[in-house]
């Protein structure tokens, strides 16, 4: 069987208002890239099997030091109000991304933050890719 379907994963919150999200889940994005970083520890400095290859250089290099402001720049967090977030997540379709995997719940983001995040999501910006 092939899946012809190429899908990405992007740390989403949305919040009423860029501000929001940003004060809300910024912090909390990057500690979850910093523990995924933690993943891929044990390889460096070492013979990294080919099949690993692609994200220890991604760890080494693109993603290493970086800040939520430049995971938002770059598209990896889409954070912020139903707009933006659609403006982020447009940014992958028109890259040939079908797929989005959301991760919702980083860090230590209140259940309640969360939640309405789920609810603007569902309201706002999945019907505007139906």
């Amino acid at each position: 069987m092939i899946n012809d379907n190429i899908a990405a994963l992007c740390m989403v919150h949305v919040a009423d208002t860029d501000q929001e999200a940003y004060d809300a889940a910024a912090r909390e994005g990057e500690w979850f890239v910093a523990k995924a970083e933690d993943l891929y520890s044990p390889w460096q400095g070492r013979e990294v099997p080919d099949s690993y290859r692609f994200a220890v250089d991604a760890v080494q290099t693109e993603r290493v030091n970086k800040t939520a402001d430049d995971h938002i720049e770059s598209g990896a967090f889409a954070m912020g109000s139903p707009e933006t977030v659609i403006k982020t997540i447009e940014k992958y379709r028109e890259a040939g991304v079908d797929q989005i995997l959301c991760f919702m719940q980083m860090g230590n983001l209140p259940h309640s933050n969360i939640m309405n995040s789920i609810r603007l999501f569902g309201k706002y910006v999945i019907p505007h890719f139906l």
